[in-house]
């Protein structure tokens, strides 16, 4: 009896020390601060960050690590805007803005990964992709949308506040429609003279460093 109480005691003793700890090297906060940056980063005017997501490192990623991933980058976004919001508050310098950006396309990227893996099965399984269906509507101030199709617990035909969103009396131009059209029509054409403007200015300079390429050439041909 004694005997068989040791082996059982040596062999707890060997599985407890083969046992794998769990450990995480994550930051456990559970109050209103996970939404900030850590103190060290407050007070920086450039804080050093990597590049986004690409489309072609998210691929070889599994669908749990896309997953974790997309919290991770959600949690990220939203401790940025809070920072950026509270920079704003008290009038000071938001550091490295450009991470928001790179965190909103790594988002993107993700999402599109996803979606061409749930387009690839669906052709695999039923020879269709899974993109939604839309059409084109009418917005209220005159303008044509595109809206996706989505699932309603109410069919269209008995929905009456999903007809009245179709504005099909907006069709035709009246008062409160025409200077909404005005001033957007403006700053189209502001928009599309200041693109114009750069692109000239960049040929430019183009044409003028090319100018002077050749008159340096033609400096060194002549001195030899």
């Amino acid at each position: 009896m004694l005997h068989r109480i040791v082996k059982l005691l040596c062999k707890s003793s060997i599985v407890s020390i083969n046992m794998p700890k769990k450990f995480s090297i994550t930051l456990r906060v559970s109050n209103l601060m996970e939404f900030f940056d850590i103190p060290e980063n407050w007070d920086k005017t450039d804080i050093k960050h990597g590049k986004s997501w690409l489309k072609e490192d998210l691929r070889i990623k599994s669908n749990q690590d896309l997953h974790k991933l997309w919290f991770i980058l959600y949690k990220e976004k939203n401790m940025l805007l809070t920072m950026q919001s509270e920079c704003k508050r008290i009038n000071k310098l938001f550091a490295s803005p450009e991470r928001i950006d790179k965190v909103e396309e790594s988002m993107a990227n993700l999402e599109n990964v996803v979606q061409e893996r749930n387009n690839s099965l669906s052709q695999l399984e039923k020879g269709t992709k899974i993109d939604r269906e839309g059409k084109v509507l009418w917005h209220p101030l005159g303008i044509k949308v595109y809206r996706e199709a989505n699932e309603w617990p109410i069919p269209f035909e008995i929905n009456s506040e999903e007809k009245a969103k179709n504005y099909k009396e907006y069709m035709i131009p009246n008062d409160e429609v025409i200077p909404f059209w005005r001033e957007l029509r403006e700053k189209h054409r502001t928009i599309r003279w200041r693109s114009w403007q750069r692109n000239r200015k960049l040929k430019m300079e183009e044409h003028k460093l090319l100018q002077e390429s050749r008159t340096t050439l033609k400096t060194r041909i002549l001195k030899k």
